[in-house]
């Protein structure tokens, strides 16, 4: 074996100390090492099984003139194997040798008439022929791709009744049927459906799991495809691993197996079952024996590691079609505990994957080289753990290494971004990134919030060493961040991150950063300390709904110092939004330059800060005369700054406090700069003003007052679009170079911004984007709402728009809506007025005019509701003010399904009731009428389903009507058993026919007592229930 030394030190520099997330036991793909015996032929065997059913379709393929099989299966294989086929169709030879097989006649001969001995003696009828069509050798593996014909076509019997003979059912799903446990289409399919006691046997063939040398010997299999070309032929490749002591120019002997299989489906009226046809243990497999030769022998470097938690070998074999890896860990104790846990797993119980590294990723002279393939288990031959693995061969194998991968699965792309969900995790995301991987263009998502623990070395330290990609924490948080380093220069979560980075829904709490006496210049920021600028791009960096908690804290002797609560600097179109730190903030720059904010503490030209709120108190000291920038937001700023509030203590200790002065929002509204709407607790706004703000709207505010509902609701009215519109204008009027254009900007983040509340007595972002607290008047045809002029709807388009345009804010309270025509909304699925989430309290009136074609789901497929949609109507719900007249809806077909309780009627699902000064109110329906077909099937629980309304709790239904054909059912309730009969609870509800009958129309004698006493009735007659209940066990 040769050891290359560049490899052994980089797998000690990678594979040192590290430890593993449970997600490693779902990374591997196909296999479990398994030494003599692997359990890799599960594989094989699982491929030929599915290649019957899922391959016929594909036998008429011919290969195209000149194609070997390589080539043909790089053309149809739909996985990972592409790059390797294709340079295996080059470098394989052509054999084209066939040889005939026959299976062995029986030691002991099959007799009996049973179905289970015709599928068995027919396994013993057939010949076959076998061809070896083309193979390779590189003296580490063998692959071969090969033709197999038998003499008969593979066939079918289907029949009624019980299956006769000695079959053994070790597959039995109770309760299911045929349909249930199998994919079946066509005359299979029919088959099952149209009998309930039926069965199908089937036989097939295929080679055998991989190949073993003459001896016996196995040779593990690696990877295998195969496809049924036509009833008697299938044709595949395979690749195998050989022993270590072939050279090059040796041949290799080898043999191939073939093999039979039969088995039955059977489908009774209370299971189903599957068998296999076995077969007396003297038949065996058909042996094929070939020899090819040994092509090339692949490159050996390995390199070994030592940690406190394990010892680990990792060998690399670089051929001429891929690269493969093994890394064995020699640890006893992790051995045992693995065994254990596969042992459970073969049983199917819960089992906990012991702690290990499990999948690593290829570094090839820097670039990193996914993994295509891979296994693990304990190795029979050394009883050590073996990962084994694959990759496609990259355009350099000068330096080669190999890291661990901690990543929770997912491809880095949007749709299925990079899943993080441990320390180990976003550790492994700063070693890529120190590793040069930039992430750009690629996606990364938190799964659950994060402790840390120890030091923090940050993501990105470098331009050339900076996370590039987009990083969304999926509201999540990140907790104890500690830095102390005094020889970095970029601080914080992210250090250095490139033009075009995304951060979001990032929320840091207990972060602590400390550096003492930096060494060089610093920038920090808790978030990111840097994004690079890049003054000829066109990208936009985006900052959006992060948060951060804790204290910063730099000192230096004479270091440039640039530190900000949330970023240091921010390059120019960088859109910082939604976002808040509640941070404190100390630096003592000593002789060097200060620039120091609250939020940021520099931005570029064509900045976007928007919607943000910096809560800390920012100190700073410095001995600098002649650049000196601190605020409570930003130490200079560029750009657009809208709807921002501060509210900390800002001071300056510096030797000219004449010129430099610190700001509440900003040390320095630098030239490029617009600021309109912002507000400070504090003396004075800005240091420095150079660029241009709204005198009216940037304001002081009392801290009683920035810590008040009002304040909150003058950062939501900002956000309405009047407010935005009349922002947009004055940036325009402002008309300053350089500061950017709003509209454009407000883009970048797809005009999506949270609201505000109070919360523990401080104004924060809420978390939720803003809503409306005025309604849209542009989405009705005509009318402010009142009524005399009430809202008018005349399409389906208005119509469709009123239903979606409530919301926590907007219920329709003292306004009216009214109809002017008829619409048919039957164009799409109806989304009822409100929903399922706010209640309608304004007055409605149909006018005498018609709403047709409500339909929701079908007869043939129900709608199936959700938790969030469970009133169903032309509303929703009415609301305890509401008032619904004069209203047809006309040819309803609403067919629906939920598990639990649902509420389905024509006007509304549910109408509301309340009392106010001992006053009774509820939701009033008049002059309404319905007609069409409601279905509604619920699988326990309470439905509610009427013509008019699903379930009415106070109000009124006054001259309205409905024609409806209706069906409610319930297909589980809770039973009860008495005298030996089971019953349905509900039931009991028969006993109310009793004082039914017994009314005669005259209200009898009552009382005030009376009348307590049935109030008193219900809980306390459930309490008696309750207590004989557990009295009697």
């Amino acid at each position: 074996m040769n050891w290359d030394k560049d490899i052994q030190n980089s797998l000690d520099a990678h594979l040192s100390g590290l430890h593993v997330s449970e997600r490693q036991q779902a990374q591997m793909l196909n296999r479990i090492v398994r030494g003599e015996q692997p359990i890799m032929k599960k594989k094989i065997s699982a491929a030929l099984v599915f290649a019957i059913v899922m391959v016929i379709a594909m036998g008429s393929m011919a290969l195209a003139a000149g194609l070997g099989l390589f080539g043909h299966f790089r053309q149809t294989q739909e996985n990972n194997n592409g790059a390797r086929l294709e340079k295996l169709e080059t470098l394989a030879d052509t054999y084209e040798t066939t040889k005939a097989a026959a299976m062995p006649t029986p030691a002991v001969p099959v007799t009996g008439d049973t179905m289970y001995d015709k599928l068995l003696s027919e396994q013993y009828s057939h010949t076959f022929e076998l061809t070896l069509d083309q193979a390779y050798c590189d003296g580490h593996k063998l692959y071969y791709s090969y033709t197999l014909k038998r003499s008969a076509p593979m066939a079918a019997t289907y029949g009624e009744g019980e299956p006769t003979g000695d079959f053994n059912y070790t597959w039995v799903e109770e309760g299911k049927t045929a349909n249930d446990c199998m994919t079946l289409e066509g005359e299979e399919k029919a088959w099952f459906e149209d009998h309930k006691v039926a069965y199908k046997l089937f036989n097939g063939f295929g080679l055998g799991d991989g190949a073993s040398t003459p001896d016996g010997h196995d040779l593990m299999i690696l990877d295998s495809a195969d496809e049924q070309v036509d009833a008697c032929t299938k044709r595949g490749f395979q690749e195998v691993e050989i022993p270590e002591d072939v050279t090059v120019g040796d041949t290799l002997d080898f043999v191939l197996s073939i093999n039979e299989y039969g088995g039955v489906y059977y489908q009774t009226e209370k299971d189903f079952r599957r068998a296999s046809a076995s077969v007396p243990e003297d038949r065996g497999f058909i042996r094929v024996p070939f020899t090819v030769k040994v092509d090339k022998k692949a490159e050996i470097r390995a390199g070994s590691v030592t940690t406190d938690a394990y010892s680990a070998k990792a060998t690399l074999f670089v051929s001429d079609v891929d690269v493969s890896g093994q890394v064995y860990f020699d640890n006893a104790e992790f051995v045992e505990a693995y065994k254990e846990y596969d042992s459970k797993m073969l049983k199917g119980e819960e089992a906990q994957m012991p702690d290990i590294i499990n999948a690593y990723e290829l570094v090839a002279d820097g670039q990193t080289v996914e993994p295509i393939d891979g296994g693990f288990g304990v190795d029979a031959k050394t009883g050590q753990f073996r990962v084994e693995l694959r990759y496609d061969l990259p355009s350099s194998t000068e330096s080669l290494s190999l890291r661990p991968i901690y990543y929770d699965g997912g491809a880095g792309t949007e749709e299925n971004p990079y899943l993080i969900s441990s320390e180990a995790g976003l550790r492994y995301l700063q070693a890529q990134v120190a590793a040069g991987t930039t992430y750009a263009g690629q996606y990364l998502k938190l799964t659950s919030d994060i402790a840390l623990t120890g030091e923090w070395a940050p993501i990105g330290s470098s331009g050339t060493l900076a996370f590039g990609g987009t990083f969304d924490g999926d509201g999540h948080c990140i907790s104890g961040m500690t830095i102390t380093d005094s020889t970095l220069g970029y601080v914080g979560l992210f250090g250095y991150t490139l033009n075009g980075v995304v951060i979001q829904n990032v929320h840091l709490t207990d972060v602590s950063i400390n550096i003492s006496d930096a060494a060089q210049n610093v920038y920090a920021g808790a978030l990111v300390a840097f994004i690079k600028n890049n003054t000829s791009g066109t990208a936009s960096s985006i900052i959006d709904g992060c948060t951060v908690s804790g204290s910063i804290s730099i000192t230096t002797a004479n270091k440039v110092t640039v530190v900000g609560g949330l970023t240091g600097f921010t390059d120019q179109r960088a859109a910082i939004t939604n976002c808040g730190t509640d941070v404190t903030v100390t630096a003592d720059s000593g002789t060097g330059r200060a620039t120091v904010g609250g939020l940021s503490a520099w931005a570029s030209i064509r900045a976007l800060f928007m919607n943000n709120y910096a809560l800390g108190d920012v100190s700073v000291t410095t001995t600098c005369a002649n650049y000196d920038n601190v605020g409570g937001a930003f130490g200079q700023v560029n750009g657009i700054v809208y709807n921002v509030y501060t509210a900390g203590n800002v001071t300056l200790t510096s030797p000219d406090t004449a010129t430099y002065k610190p700001g509440a929002i900003a040390g320095d509204l630098a030239a490029a700069t617009y600021a309109d709407s912002c507000y400070y607790v504090g003396d004075t706004a800005f240091g420095a003003e150079s660029g241009k703000f709204n005198a009216e709207t940037v304001g002081k505010k009392a801290a009683d007052e920035a810590a008040s509902e009002e304040f909150a609701q003058l950062l939501h009215d900002n956000l309405a679009p009047a407010a935005i519109t009349t922002m947009t204008a004055n940036v325009k009027t402002a008309n300053i170079s350089g500061c950017g254009d709003f509209t454009d900007m407000t883009a970048r983040v797809n005009d999506a911004f949270q609201d505000w509340t109070l919360s523990n007595g401080k104004v924060v972002l809420s978390g939720s984007l803003w809503t409306s607290g005025e309604i849209d008047a542009s989405i009705f045809e005509s009318g402010d709402g009142s009524e005399e002029t009430p809202y008018l709807i005349a399409n389906e388009t208005q119509l469709r728009n009123f239903a979606a345009s409530m919301n926590e804010k907007i219920d329709y309270t003292g306004k009216f809506v009214a109809l002017s025509d008829d619409i048919d909304v039957s164009s799409a699925a109806w989304t009822p007025i409100g929903g399922s989430d706010y209640a309608f309290n304004g007055s409605f009136d149909g006018r005498g005019h018609a709403i047709s074609g409500i339909t929701l789901g079908s007869q043939e497929s129900p709608l199936t509701l959700d938790k969030d949609n469970i009133y169903i109507g032309l509303f929703g719900v009415l609301g305890s003010s509401a008032y619904v007249k004069n209203v047809s809806v006309q040819n309803a077909a609403i067919y629906t399904h939920y598990a639990l309780n649902a509420f389905l009627g024509g006007i509304a699902g549910y109408t509301d009731g309340s009392r106010v000064n001992g006053d009774y109110r509820g939701a009033v329906i008049d002059g309404c009428s319905v007609n069409g077909t409601f279905v509604h099937t619920g699988d326990r629980g309470n439905q509610f389903v009427g013509g008019l309304v699903g379930m009415q709790y106070k109000g009124a239904i006054l001259n309205s009507s409905a024609q409806v054909d209706l069906s409610g059912v319930v297909l589980a309730g809770e039973e009860l058993t008495a005298f030996g009969v089971t019953f349905p609870e509900q039931g009991l509800a028969v006993l109310a026919l009793v004082p039914i009958l017994c009314y005669r129309g005259r209200q009898g004698p009552h009382s005030r007592a009376i009348q307590y006493a049935c109030y008193a009735f219900y809980p306390v007659h459930m309490l008696i229930l309750f207590l004989a209940q557990r009295a009697l066990g």
